[in-house]
């Protein structure tokens, strides 16, 4: 029995230490994706998935990886690949609908939002993205809709303001506008694409002082702009 039993603990340690291994690979990537240098996590990445050739999240942050890179037909083969292995992975879906709509390819992209919504409808960025594909396509109203129902479910979803503010300025609704940019810069100060195109609302109103200090500070806080997933 003691051979056994010392096989048995042999194997359990190795799987121990695949899985730390792996998910240490994934952490790494995740620390280099969050710190935006895509290339050396996509290494890690491939490590990850070296390891674990099911592992979801791995296939959907390298996609996002890729399209950080602009490389959206890798990325959509990733987005893909998690789906493959998981048809009810919503943020896969999420993603490989901007990666389509990055490239124009608006039927699927509003399709894959649809299937995001519908895995999980809790999901503020979800419908600021349908939102933001409906408005690229003409559709102000809805577009409109879509964000009402992002900061219906999380009022403090700043891009979602900037967002309806643009879809606003569509309509010449400018004192609208305006609110909305104010408030997305209240929620996120280093917005710099709040502060530019709240800029240019003033611009309209022939608040020439004002826009210019909001350019101003659109260029201070250009680091930090802010990127939609």
């Amino acid at each position: 029995m003691k051979p056994i039993f010392i096989l048995i603990l042999a194997a359990c340690s190795i799987l121990t230490g695949y899985a730390q291994t792996r998910h240490a690979y994934y952490d790494s990537a995740m620390i280099k994706f969050n710190s935006k240098d895509y290339t050396a996590a996509i290494a890690d990445f491939n490590k990850t998935i070296e390891l674990d050739p099911k592992y979801t999240d791995a296939y959907n942050n390298r996609g996002r990886s890729k399209f950080g890179l602009f490389d959206c037909p890798g990325a959509i083969s990733d987005y893909n690949m998690a789906l493959k292995i998981d048809p009810n992975y919503e943020k896969a879906y999420n993603n490989r609908a901007n990666a389509e709509a990055f490239t124009g390819d608006y039927r699927n992209a509003l399709e894959d939002y649809n299937k995001a919504i519908k895995l999980d409808p809790t999901q503020a960025r979800f419908y600021h993205n349908r939102g933001m594909l409906k408005s690229q396509t003409g559709n102000t109203a809805g577009a409109i809709a879509d964000y009402n129902k992002a900061l219906e479910i999380d009022p403090k979803y700043a891009p979602a303001y900037v967002s309806r503010g643009r879809a606003k300025d569509g309509y010449m609704d400018n004192t609208a506008a305006l609110a909305d940019y104010t408030k997305a810069i209240e929620l996120d100060p280093n917005n710099a694409y709040a502060y530019t195109n709240r800029a240019r609302a003033k611009q309209i109103n022939l608040d020439y002082a004002g826009a210019t200090a909001d350019f101003d500070m659109a260029m201070k806080v250009a680091d930090n702009k802010a990127i939609y997933p």
